[in-house]
């Protein structure tokens, strides 16, 4: 089954746990967190749905079709106010159901607690009764115990329950083939929803990730070590990360001596091999050809 990539402003994104999880483990495309968690304090080391996705990552997921593309503004029509009430009212609904739940678990939890409390308090009477009747003392009949009050809708309960209603149940998103659906990138640029590529160095980025991703390895952006894409030979979560590429564009693209000396000393730096890879863009119906050579810091004499 494709899944969708929803395209907005050249960015696509998925919203759907699900399917992020699939493209993790299925396919190794991880993605970029950029929502928001809620209940977490700090933003900044924690991110949720929806995951951005690299544009070199949604070219190759188009080609060797695994997703699809829906445009999102033209996805989503206007609701009329009537949809917008039943909407409202659904939601009233369910979130009144999960409260009236909550509610009755807590009623059942409290009351399973009294009963056992009352059950240990019964025996350790018995059990003091038997001991003062043996020494000849009376021993008076233990207080009649009150229900317990129900609990008040003003109480915690309501605090943490959660509202499950997805997007796509809504009757306004409904995609449409040929206007806001794509399965292919030469219809998605026909109607310009996605142009990536459409430069020689970004079709070569391309090639240099489908080339490095055919290997079995995981990429991630690799701008913050002075490249284009990080290497993983696992997991991210898992692995660190092994090679930092940089792409050129053609076979006799110049590299000046010291941009050798910045990538193998940043390389090693950052306990990583500098990974360059040449591209060789076939033309139109050929295949493009990309050669890798890592380069590495060593020790001179």
């Amino acid at each position: 089954m494709s899944i969708p990539l929803y395209v907005s402003n050249s960015k696509a994104y998925i919203w759907d746990p699900q399917h992020a999880a699939t493209l993790r483990v299925t396919h190794h495309i991880c993605g970029l967190a950029t929502g928001t968690l809620p209940g977490v304090a700090q933003q900044n080391l924690f991110l949720g749905l929806p995951l951005v996705l690299m544009p070199e990552e949604v070219v190759l997921l188009l080609e060797n079709e695994i997703c699809h593309l829906v445009y999102t503004p033209r996805a989503i029509r206007p609701p009329t106010p009537h949809e917008i009430a039943q909407h409202t009212a659904d939601r009233l609904t369910s979130i009144h159901e999960m409260q009236v739940a909550a509610v009755a678990a807590a009623e059942e939890k409290k009351r399973a607690f009294q009963s056992k409390r009352e059950g240990g308090k019964g025996k350790r009477e018995e059990r003091r009764k038997e001991g003062k009747e043996e020494a000849g003392l009376f021993v008076p009949p233990p207080p009649t115990t009150t229900a317990t009050a129900t609990p008040t809708s003003s109480q915690a309960y309501f605090s943490s329950v959660p509202s499950h209603l997805t997007t796509s149940t809504h009757p306004w998103f409904r995609p449409t083939e040929g206007e806001s659906l794509f399965h292919s990138l030469p219809s998605a640029r026909e109607a310009g929803v996605w142009t990536y590529p459409s430069t020689p160095l970004e079709r070569a980025r391309c090639a240099t990730f489908r080339k490095v991703w055919t290997e079995g390895m995981f990429m991630g952006q690799g701008v913050k070590f002075g490249g284009e894409f990080l290497v993983y030979p696992g997991d991210p979560l898992r692995y660190h990360s092994h090679f930092v590429t940089t792409t050129l564009p053609t076979p006799t693209t110049p590299i000046r001596p010291l941009e050798l000396v910045a990538w193998g000393r940043l390389g090693t730096a950052t306990k990583k091999a500098h990974l360059l890879c040449c591209v060789d863009l076939a033309t139109e119906g050929g295949e493009d050809k990309v050669e890798c050579y890592s380069l590495e810091w060593a020790n001179f004499g």
